[in-house]
C-alpha cells in the first residue's frame, strides 16, 4: 500500500498565520484549522509513545530469555546549568531483576559461583537502555514535572504477545497498562484482558 499522500494537505496549511485586528492577536483560518488537527492528532501520538514503551519493554524479554521479571524506575528532575537556566532531565534504572527458572544464564550475569547477580543483570539492562530513558519516561511522567514512578515487568504477563512472530508494542501496553489514559482515549479495553498485573505506581519527587 502506497503512504497516503499528505502534500495538499500541508499545501492547504501553508498560509497559516497570527494576525492583529482591532487590537487582538487572533488566528487565521488556515492557522485555526492547524490547531485543530494538532489537538486531533495528540491522543493518537501518545498512544504511540505508550505502543513504543510496550514494544520496547516486550524486546527486553525477548532479548533475554533468562529474565523473568523486574522493575523499572522512571524520574524527572531538574538540572541547573552555570548561567542560571535549568532544564528537565529524565532517568530509568532497573532493579529487583529475577531470573525464570532452568535457563541458561549468560557470564555477565552470574556471580563468581556462577549464580544469578541480579546487581549484574540490573547494571546490563541500564547499559542497553540508557539512550532511552526520555521516550520510557514520556507516557509516564508529565512533561515538565519533577515526579516519578515505579513499573513492575513479568515475562509471565506477556506469555501470549511474546510467543507471536511479530509483537504488538500497543497489545503489550493494552496487557500492562490497562487504564493508562492513552489506551483509554482511543480504544476501549476488552472486557477480558487481565488486569493489575503491573503496576505504575507515581510518587511525586
Amino acid at each position: 500500500m502506497n503512504p497516503p499522500d499528505v502534500s495538499s494537505l500541508l499545501q492547504s496549511l501553508a498560509d497559516a498565520d497570527y494576525v492583529v485586528a482591532d487590537g487582538d492577536v487572533r488566528t487565521n483560518r488556515e492557522a485555526q484549522n492547524l490547531i485543530n488537527l494538532r489537538q486531533a492528532l495528540r491522543p493518537h501520538e501518545e498512544r504511540l509513545d505508550i505502543a513504543w514503551c510496550g514494544a520496547t519493554i516486550a524486546r527486553v524479554f525477548l532479548q533475554h530469555p533468562w529474565l523473568q521479571r523486574f522493575q523499572l524506575d522512571l524520574w524527572s528532575e531538574p538540572v541547573y546549568n552555570d548561567e542560571g537556566g535549568s532544564f528537565m532531565s529524565h532517568y530509568v534504572r532497573f532493579h529487583d531483576a529475577e531470573s525464570a527458572p532452568d535457563v541458561h544464564l549468560p557470564e555477565e550475569v552470574q556471580d563468581a559461583e556462577g549464580t544469578f547477580d541480579p546487581d549484574a543483570a540490573a547494571d546490563l539492562l541500564d547499559s542497553e537502555h540508557e539512550d532511552d530513558e526520555y521516550d520510557l519516561c514520556l507516557p509516564f511522567i508529565a512533561e515538565g514535572n519533577a515526579d516519578s514512578c515505579t513499573l513492575t515487568l513479568d515475562r509471565h504477563v506477556l506469555a501470549s504477545p511474546l510467543a507471536s512472530g511479530a509483537v504488538s508494542g500497543l497489545a503489550v501496553a493494552r496487557l500492562l497498562w490497562p487504564d493508562h489514559e492513552s489506551i483509554r482515549a482511543c480504544a476501549p479495553r476488552p472486557s477480558d484482558s487481565p488486569r493489575h498485573f503491573a503496576t505504575a505506581e507515581s510518587t511525586s519527587a
